[in-house]
């Protein structure tokens, strides 16, 4: 083997190696500076994404985070609008996936992100300051910060970096991530009332399974929603806290109560914007993580 094919593999390993970071997420969620992203899109989709602000349609961009002057890079990531009463075509909030075209990706550990754009918030900090505050009160919360936004190099506006519920959250909060995890989907018609011991009434809807490689396995839910409805008041508290952490649970409703929530487990649309996880190996522990 000739010197000059022994540098052409290493070049080949060298720019075939996953991208490596000495920043870390912390400093990525830095809640005392105002961040900068920038993302480079083909305009064509970027166009198309705000037409369509109300589909999943995914797209291919270039992510850019600028920290203490340097250019953070991550190419070949997906975006896609999301939310649901807040989306928007004029400013849309992102989904940012990281791992979208290849699975062993990440940034910074970080798996996904959302780039929420508060159009239901005037303020742009309700959220940031009730996670913060539920936080501090020992519930498990995703950490945000603000930073602007750009696109091909046009301002779109002042977002905040919300920490994706998904996997390395789960790791990060509870040492695990082998356990189930559902993300609730608003309906006007499901208000914790017993549907029956038939499990496929209460998931994939509105119970949606957040890892599409597990079957839903919502027997737990179906037991608790029943657990919930049927038992006296004397055996409430004993039959209720096989699935939900009471504690957790009532501390997370008075904290919404307090911060005038809106859009919440106790918000003015009904149940909205929480998950559920059920940790691996049990079948009977139900948690709120948000």
């Amino acid at each position: 083997m000739t010197w000059r094919l022994v540098c052409a593999c290493l070049i080949a390993v060298v720019f075939a190696a996953p991208a490596a970071y000495s920043q870390t997420q912390s400093d990525f969620f830095d809640p005392n500076k105002l961040h900068e992203i920038r993302l480079e899109i083909n305009p064509q989709d970027w166009n198309l994404l705000k037409q369509n602000y109300l589909q999943n349609t995914r797209y291919a961009s270039d992510f850019h985070w600028s920290f203490n002057g340097r250019d953070i890079a991550m190419p070949e990531i997906a975006i896609r609008s999301r939310g649901q009463g807040s989306r928007s075509g004029v400013k849309p909030s992102l989904k940012v996936e990281f791992d979208y075209y290849d699975s062993s990706q990440s940034f910074l550990g970080l798996k996904t992100v959302v780039l929420r754009a508060n159009t239901q918030d005037a303020s742009m900090m309700h959220e940031r300051v009730a996670m913060e505050f539920m936080r501090r009160m020992g519930l498990k919360t995703p950490r945000e910060t603000h930073a602007k936004l750009y696109v091909n190099g046009a301002y779109v506006g002042l977002y905040t970096i919300v920490e994706s519920i998904d996997k390395p959250f789960l790791r990060s909060a509870y040492g695990e991530d082998n356990g189930y995890l559902y993300n609730y989907q608003w309906t006007d018609s499901f208000f914790f009332e017993d549907r029956g011991p038939n499990p496929a009434t209460y998931s994939p809807k509105p119970f949606e399974p957040e890892f599409n490689s597990q079957v839903p396995n919502p027997a737990s839910i179906a037991a608790m929603v029943q657990a919930i409805n049927q038992s006296s008041d004397a055996q409430f508290q004993t039959a209720v806290s096989q699935y939900v952490d009471l504690n957790a649970f009532l501390t997370v409703i008075a904290l919404e109560n307090f911060v005038a929530e809106q859009d919440g487990v106790i918000g003015d649309y009904g149940l909205n914007n929480f998950y559920l996880y059920r940790f691996g190996g049990s079948n009977v522990c139900l948690h709120s993580v948000g």
